[in-house]
């Protein structure tokens, strides 16, 4: 269990911003000062950074940037390190506003002096241009236009997008899986297994997330990871998860073998391959993280995000960065003629975009005991509390055709407190008559566990932190398990 706590940061970080500064902006020759306030275990030490470069000198909890120039602009973040460990804020984005941007304020007053002598006589001719064109619309609505507008543009442009998303995917797959039946079917679920012949990988869809305003959630997932065996015979170790918003932001995703040994994980996965998914569609694959010679770049961004470094000289282990927003999902598969073994995949939110987050992430794993245990990290950040859903299905996971099923899962949650696991929850067989449990169901579209199942399911509210959940099967039979998080909104 010490090697799954999802690294043991013990440093909550919130960054601010200083006047005169006008939400991440500031006019050429002003004094701009960015802060961080830190808790945790003191001493701290500080060190901020431009980009990927640290900044000489700037080692304390406030940076100061007097009379900014051009060159000042661009993403500023901070490192705060105590005995703990190391933890990195958000990146603030640093526009500098040019003297000229305030060119146009004569500009509207020279237009306000015209405007009324002319506007009499656009006003009439547009009032007498409604009516022509009032007339006219039932004639081209006989004819063509009409038809042939909304076809092609309205039409034909967003419905194709939306339905590949939703429809696509699930529509063949519950088709060729009767067993699922209405559960799947009718609900658009935001983590469904669902068998993938052509893949032979299993499809995680979330058609609802691409519409859920991140807005109304005060908390994001600003990193997560699931541990697992990978590369059994029986099935792929494979995961789904979910970023609401409406820009993108840029995400490092990457598995660990080879590199846990370092951590003392007994058996670990020799040779991982990393493959992920947007839909039906590969959206990146990688074997060893120093292909195409970006090792050193990738090295750097693991610094950037905390992450544990890999090794350059057994560069087994396996990642890929990518800018997107949606659903993602992801396979770990062992490498042609190579042994199956404990896996580590983890998903870093690099950037942090105010309009973009991680509300959901879920894992088909292998829950057993001992070195075969799994469970699942993240980092919650937020302002105040937030209501988390957590779930371990296993027997009503059975009709979804994944083999060896886990009978009874149970869930324990922890709280990471200066690198001790503090227990926070725990369940073993969900409440069949808890309004509040089916409530959030609805609420993030999951699928209901079969009445009376001893499926897992924990509804709780969370601060800040870094929290671990384990999945152990209650009766010593080991099988596979969908372990889910979701935020609630």
């Amino acid at each position: 269990m010490a090697h799954f706590r999802f690294l043991p940061y013990c440093i909550l970080v919130a960054f601010s911003l200083v006047s005169p500064m006008s939400g991440a902006s500031a006019r050429l020759g002003q004094t701009v000062t960015l802060k961080v306030s830190a808790s945790g275990t003191a001493p701290f030490k500080y060190q901020w950074y431009k980009g990927a470069t640290p900044i000489a000198g700037a080692t304390t909890a406030n940076l100061l940037l007097r009379a900014v120039k051009v060159a000042d602009a661009g993403s500023y973040h901070v490192k705060v390190t105590n005995a703990a460990g190391t933890a990195t804020s958000p990146f603030l984005k640093l526009d500098i506003l040019s003297v000229l941007s305030s060119s146009p304020s004569p500009t509207p007053r020279p237009n306000l002096t015209p405007t009324p002598r002319p506007s009499p006589t656009p006003t009439r001719r547009p009032a007498t241009t409604p009516r022509p064109t009032a007339s006219p619309t039932p004639r081209p609505s006989a004819a063509q236009r009409p038809t042939a507008t909304p076809t092609p543009r309205p039409t034909a442009t967003p419905k194709p997008v939306a339905t590949p998303k939703p429809t696509a995917t699930p529509t063949p797959k519950p088709t060729a899986t009767p067993k699922p039946t209405a559960t799947p079917s009718p609900t658009p679920l935001l983590s469904t297994y669902q068998k993938n012949s052509g893949m032979g990988v299993p499809t995680f869809n979330s058609p609802k997330v691409q519409m859920l305003n991140p807005g109304s959630l005060p908390a994001r997932i600003e990193r997560f990871s699931v541990r697992s065996e990978a590369g059994r015979p029986d099935g792929a170790f494979t995961l789904g998860w979910a970023v609401a918003g409406s820009n993108d932001s840029h995400f490092l995703t990457r598995v660990a073998g080879p590199a846990l040994r370092s951590l003392g994980t007994a058996n670990p996965m020799p040779d991982p391959k990393l493959s992920l998914f947007a839909g039906n569609i590969s959206s990146g694959l990688n074997n060893n993280w120093t292909d195409g010679g970006l090792g050193s770049s990738l090295g750097s961004l693991f610094s950037m995000v905390g992450a544990f470094p890999y090794s350059m000289s057994n560069p087994r282990d396996a990642a890929i960065q990518g800018v997107y927003r949606g659903h993602r999902r992801a396979a770990v598969e062992a490498n042609a003629g190579t042994a199956g073994g404990v896996a580590l995949f983890e998903s870093f939110d690099v950037f942090k975009v105010a309009s973009t987050k991680i509300v959901h992430f879920a894992g088909l794993v292998w829950a057993g005991t001992g070195n075969s245990a799994s469970s699942g990290g993240f980092t919650l950040v937020s302002t105040s509390s937030q209501k988390v859903l957590i779930r371990a299905i296993g027997p009503t996971l059975s009709s979804y055709q994944v083999g060896a099923t886990c009978a009874d899962p149970a869930l324990d949650l922890y709280r990471s407190n200066n690198g001790a696991l503090v227990w926070v929850a725990k369940n073993d067989n969900w409440n069949n008559s808890d309004s509040a449990l089916k409530d959030a169901f609805r609420k993030v579209s999951a699928f209901e566990p079969a009445p009376n199942s001893k499926d897992a399911a924990l509804l709780v509210n969370l601060n800040a932190g870094v929290y671990t959940v384990t999945v152990k099967p209650m009766n010593g039979t080991a099988g596979r398990c969908l372990l889910e998080v979701y935020l609630v909104p």
